[in-house]
């Protein structure tokens, strides 16, 4: 008799040990998950999602480790015993809740689970952070200018959806200035008084920007670039500058060290147009020649008017000297025109150089003309840097616009995220604020790479030469079977270059 009720204590203890040993499980594994969760910042619907799952799982082990325990009583000898037991459970949610389970038999159980949470701090949860984008959306310069809206836009999408910044959404404010800078200037003053933008993006056209960083930097306002290659914007030595693309000093630099590796020049030619961005190039060109390459002779250096619908007389001058490479510094329809001309009059250059204007609609302009025969120098996502994050990112803007995450794209892309990164880092809306933490910010992105501005506001950026070549299978991104790929430098090389 005694050995029976020896066994019988034996076995709910056991079975009670079983039960609790269930409850400390779901509880470790509640942990971790929670761990992991607020490690991944989402939201609070899915934590009290979460904690309701958690909180069912708890209440069926309990009945298990209940009926387990009941059983054992039924099927032992002996006299029959009612047991109350109540465990306290302390886990990390948002508030404290009680779960009870009663069993209408000999045993009742209570569990009291008690959570308490810690989210990510949004100090700026219901504030608005408005960024003015001053871009050329009509006009010659306009799928440019479109290019860096669907950058910024796709970018403004992803934070916002994924809760803002520090709690605050972001508001995208455009104003178009059709490529002329007096245009660029008033709608940059509109965006800064009229909508209280904290931040401003002007686009791709250098003039335009130097015009509008006198507005922005009169009202202490960051700016923070979409292209504007030429130099003289960041050496004014203004202080609310910031430019997220390369310069015409280091563009040139990559492109005339390419030319001398792969194809030797003895002669030069270079053709201009005359506004800030292409007399930047050239006075770079001409002093990068004249100490690196000293065996080069420039032929002639031809400034012209980006609005001009005849260029043979032009192109007749420089095929009489007939140079080994010409170089030409020209917008989208001027060199579409220049290159149909040139094809026209049966002029073929050894080599053509183009710089700065990469996008899908000069493929299609330019047609069997450009095939081979276009080498330009800016970004293309096709780039050899983390190429699987790169190609997400490219897939989902093909995806959502139907066009290459071109070099204008992928800087309106990349500039928010340097936005969204100075802001968690100042914690604040302020202006001001924002620009003394975009002129610290210090990180990795995985598609792009370094992100670190200079003291002058310009961003370290590593330039690429492009060539027109047939598209892979897997590069949607390309017009009539043809698209950009990377020749240079070699750590971003994805193909050989091509002589036509």
């Amino acid at each position: 008799m005694i050995g029976t009720r020896v066994n019988r204590h034996r076995q709910k203890a056991q079975i009670w040990l079983r039960a609790k040993a269930n409850i400390y499980e779901i509880y470790t594994i509640y942990t971790k998950s929670t761990n992991t969760f607020l490690s991944r910042n989402k939201r609070r619907s899915t934590l009290v999602g979460t904690r309701l799952l958690v909180a069912v799982a708890v209440i069926l082990i309990i009945v298990a480790g209940v009926g387990g325990y009941y059983y054992g009583s039924l099927t032992a000898p002996g006299r029959e015993v009612t047991t109350t037991l109540t465990s306290t459970t302390t886990l990390t949610l948002t508030a404290p809740y009680t779960t009870t389970v009663t069993v209408s038999a000999p045993t009742t159980m209570i569990t009291t689970v008690t959570s308490t949470a810690t989210l990510t701090p949004q100090p700026l949860k219901g504030q608005i952070l408005k960024v003015g984008l001053v871009a050329p959306l009509t006009g010659p310069m306009a799928s440019f200018g479109e290019q860096g809206k669907r950058g910024m836009e796709m970018a403004i999408d992803e934070i916002n959806s994924a809760g803002g910044i520090l709690g605050a959404q972001v508001q995208m404010i455009v104003e178009n200035f059709a490529g002329d800078p007096k245009v660029a200037v008033a709608a940059t003053e509109k965006v800064i008084t009229v909508d209280k933008v904290q931040v401003v993006r002007v686009a791709f056209h250098s003039s335009s920007i130097l015009a509008a960083m006198e507005v922005t930097e009169k009202y202490g306002i960051p700016l923070v670039t979409i292209g504007g290659i030429a130099d003289e914007i960041t050496t004014k030595g203004y202080k609310y500058i910031f430019r997220v693309c390369g310069n015409t000093t280091q563009a040139a630099s990559s492109v005339l060290e390419f030319v001398a590796k792969y194809f030797k020049p003895k002669t030069v030619a270079i053709l201009h147009e005359h506004s800030l961005m292409g007399q930047s190039y050239v006075n770079n060109e001409k002093e990068i020649i004249r100490t690196l390459y000293p065996e080069w002779r420039i032929l002639t250096i031809e400034p012209y008017d980006a609005a001009s619908l005849d260029f043979k007389p032009l192109l007749e001058k420089v095929r009489a000297m007939n140079p080994d490479l010409l170089i030409i510094h020209p917008y989208l329809t001027d060199l579409v025109l220049m290159l149909k001309q040139m094809d026209e009059i049966g002029y073929r250059p050894n080599m053509t150089i183009v710089g700065g204007v990469p996008n899908l609609s000069l493929i299609e302009m330019l047609g069997d003309v450009g095939h081979y025969r276009v080498l330009g120098s800016e970004f293309w996502c096709d780039r050899a840097y983390n190429p699987s994050d790169m190609r997400a990112i490219a897939l989902k803007f093909w995806n959502r616009y139907g066009t290459a995450f071109d070099f204008q794209a992928s800087e309106g892309y990349l500039g928010m995220y340097i936005i969204k990164k100075a802001i968690e880092e100042c914690g604040s809306l302020d202006p001001k604020a924002i620009r003394d933490a975009l002129a610290k910010v210090d990180f990795e992105v995985p598609y792009f790479g370094h992100v670190k501005f200079l003291p002058n506001g310009q961003l370290i950026y590593p330039t690429q030469v492009l060539q027109i070549q047939p598209a892979n299978p897997d590069e949607p991104w390309n017009a009539k079977g043809w698209t950009y790929h990377t020749v240079y430098p070699p750590e971003f090389a994805t193909a050989e270059v091509k002589t036509p």
